[in-house]
């Protein structure tokens, strides 16, 4: 039995995921995102994934409806009389997968399905949470936050709700309104109750998955460990309460002291990259490297000062001109390069089953696109652009087309830089660098490190920068609160964003996020200029009965 599959299925990268699911789940090591895709598709009951795209694109519908446990079982015996898998072993992949979101015949396809009675996500329970935490939000003496510290105490929302919607289950009503002002006196906790029974952490830190306890937006944490959980909601009761953490740190925050996790000042950057000492690269960065203004620097953050975030700034220019000056140097250089290598380049298809995941049609494609590349057979040419596929992120998935980072993945592999192939830029990046290094004269057998320095800084860089920026925002914006003394009401106004607002001096901040439900994101994001919403259901997702 086939497992239908839609356009919207291979357009959207489920299938592109769950065949790098099954990658990772599937007993032997697969050979690149192409053999993933075959196995999938077979699996799924065709002959290879170039038939189940002709299905697909054929846009042809089942005569029936599958239910979940219909399609695992057709996946299950599709591996198992193919002999790939034992049946346990299907079994635990069938349930890994998420099957019951091909080839849906409701909001994620044209076709109507036949007789169907179709349940709108908001008819639900959940729908009926989100139309009373509206209702609740909108009431004046309610915070609309996940809690709110005020005199001592802490207001959770998430009990305020369970109440309500007790009241709800009982009584099929709303309750009155004097009812809901009892309540939320009575949702007023100590803060250790806040943190132990209702989860509460206090913004901006979280709990790690070392259980440290992290500033966010510094990204720093409190001192101490944290393995005993009794120890853990201590320490975020105190936080919460807006006392200190006990410990000694690298710096103080509102009197907090805290361990920075990452650098922040460019002197603790690697060296600048080796390959950009070169004449006319530093000739023509010197002009591009003046100090930028340093307007955005805010005081209160004490690694990083003024002079260090100034030195900062000049460093990201500095590299910022040098990377584009680099770039364009190899850009105008990479197609003599290209056509010089291109011919000789070889790769090594040793161990990929021909017979069962090439492509030839793919193949021939390729060939069309890439003709310089004569000393590969069709069978390397294809398993170059999977290996390329595989590692470097596209939302396509996998398609044959004349994809220009594939020469610089190919230049980068042909100079034996150390590909990453984690999804990411950086094995594009490898081959420009790669192209640089050797048109500014350096050694071949230098040309791997050169690269790779640079990448690795460039990457140290940005992340530092980002840190810096986001410590320096939050410095600047996330420091206010209700006035000192400010009554219950006063301060239930500041939280829906009505009064005076007024400095405060804690590590962590008097409320929590918003309250938001999804039909409220719903709403606003067609007030921001956006021209649709894209909303996914899988046919799990809707209840049909046929009439007759």
């Amino acid at each position: 039995m086939r497992i239908p599959v839609t356009k919207l299925d291979l357009s959207s990268g489920l299938f592109t995921r769950s065949a790098r699911l099954l990658s990772k789940r599937w007993p032997l090591k697969l050979r690149g995102l192409a053999q993933a895709q075959n196995v999938l598709a077979a699996a799924m009951g065709y002959r290879d994934f170039h038939d189940l795209q002709q299905y697909a694109r054929a846009g042809a519908r089942p005569l029936v409806e599958f239910d979940l446990p219909d399609l695992q079982r057709a996946f299950i015996a599709n591996l198992t009389a193919s002999g790939k898998l034992r049946d346990a072993d299907a079994r635990t992949l069938a349930e890994a997968l998420p099957l019951g979101q091909f080839g849906s015949l409701g909001a994620r396809s044209p076709v109507t399905p036949l007789f169907p009675i179709l349940r709108d996500e908001f008819w639900d329970e959940e729908a009926r949470e989100s139309a009373l935490t509206e209702w609740l939000c909108g009431l004046e003496m309610v915070p609309s936050v996940r809690y709110f510290v005020h005199g001592g105490r802490v207001f959770v929302f998430k009990k305020l709700l369970g109440l309500a919607a007790d009241f709800r289950g009982l009584t099929d009503a709303l309750p009155p309104a004097d009812k809901v002002a009892e309540w939320v006196h009575e949702c007023m906790l100590s803060p250790l109750e806040a943190v132990r029974d209702w989860g509460v952490v206090p913004e901006p830190f979280f709990v790690s998955r070392n259980r440290e306890i992290v500033h966010r937006e510094l990204n720093a944490s409190v001192p101490g460990s944290f393995v005993d959980q009794d120890a853990m909601n201590t320490a975020l009761a105190t936080l919460l309460s807006g006392d200190v953490a006990p410990g000694t740190g690298e710096f103080m925050f509102r009197g907090q002291a805290l361990n920075l996790l990452a650098p922040v000042r460019a002197t603790d950057l690697p060296p600048f990259p080796a390959v950009l000492r070169h004449d006319h690269a530093q000739a023509q960065d010197s002009n591009d490297s003046r100090a930028p203004a340093t307007t955005a620097f805010v005081e209160g953050f004490s690694p990083v000062t003024a002079q260090s975030y100034a030195e900062l700034q000049r460093e990201s220019a500095r590299w910022t001109s040098a990377r584009q000056i680099a770039f364009r140097v190899a850009q105008d250089n990479v197609g003599s390069l290209w056509a010089s290598e291109a011919p000789q380049m070889r790769w090594d298809a040793k161990g990929f089953d021909a017979e069962d995941w090439y492509d030839p049609n793919a193949a021939a494609a390729l060939r069309r696109f890439f003709p310089e590349l004569t000393a590969m057979s069709d069978v390397e040419l294809y398993y170059a652009f999977d290996a390329f596929r595989e590692a470097v992120y596209t939302p396509r998935g996998w398609e044959a087309d004349q994809d220009p980072d594939f020469m610089w993945f190919m230049l980068a592999k042909v100079h034996g830089c150390p590909l990453a192939q984690d999804q990411s830029e950086d094995d594009i990046d490898l081959g420009k660098w790669a192209v640089y290094a050797r048109t500014v004269g350096a050694a071949t057998s230098d040309i791997p490190t050169l690269s790779a320095d640079a990448v690795r800084y460039g990457k140290a860089l940005s992340s530092m920068v980002r840190r810096v920026d986001a410590a320096m925002a939050f410095v600047r914006d996330g420091a206010e609160g209700p006035a000192a003394g400010a009554s219950w009401e006063d301060a239930v106004q500041f939280v829906r964003g009505r009064p005076d607002r007024a400095p405060y001096a804690r590590a962590t901040a008097l409320y929590g996020a918003e309250v938001v439900t999804l039909k409220e994101i719903f709403r606003r994001s067609r007030s921001v200029n956006l021209t649709f919403v894209h909303v996914e259901q899988s046919a799990d997702d809707f209840e049909a009965t046929s009439q007759g």
